[in-house]
């Protein structure tokens, strides 16, 4: 289990890296394809699609890391004491909380975007949701960690 706790850890903690440059990307292209008046079947709604698939990645790799994580064994085993302790409660509740209404605020813009009948609709749709996730992402990054393993 160690082994496989290790893999997970050293792949999602890469990984978040394309999940961010994903985020960016998706953002400037659905700006340019909003201001151009594409379809949004075009630029934009494809970078959309790719950040929202390699954001499923990374939460399902998140979700695999932390039913084998000893941190969160620990912090499940007391949760009066996980509360208190900033670094438990953050892994815990905060990190996972906030990148599953991340994933919901991506996916949400993304369905709202292709229901849309008008493609600047579509694009600002996709661009706010993709924006609020984005930031709840950032919210819930560990940024005290080592950034590279």
């Amino acid at each position: 289990m160690d082994t496989l706790y290790s893999w997970l850890l050293l792949i999602h903690g890469w990984s978040r890296w394309l999940v961010l440059l994903a985020a960016v990307g998706a953002l400037v292209a659905l700006v340019i394809a909003w201001r151009k008046g594409w379809d949004f079947s075009s630029l934009g709604g494809k970078a959309a699609r790719i950040y929202v698939v390699l954001l499923d990645v990374q939460v399902t790799l998140g979700l695999a890391l932390a039913a084998c994580s000893p941190v969160i064994r620990t912090a499940l085993s007391d949760m009066g004491a996980t509360m208190k302790t900033k670094e438990l409660r953050f892994f815990t509740v905060e990190h996972l909380l906030l990148m599953l209404l991340a994933v919901a605020a991506a996916h949400i813009g993304l369905v709202r975007a292709r229901r849309a009948t008008q493609a600047m609709a579509a694009h600002k749709t996709a661009l706010y949701g993709t924006l609020l996730s984005l930031a709840l992402i950032i919210a819930g990054i560990p940024w005290w960690r080592p950034w590279l393993r």
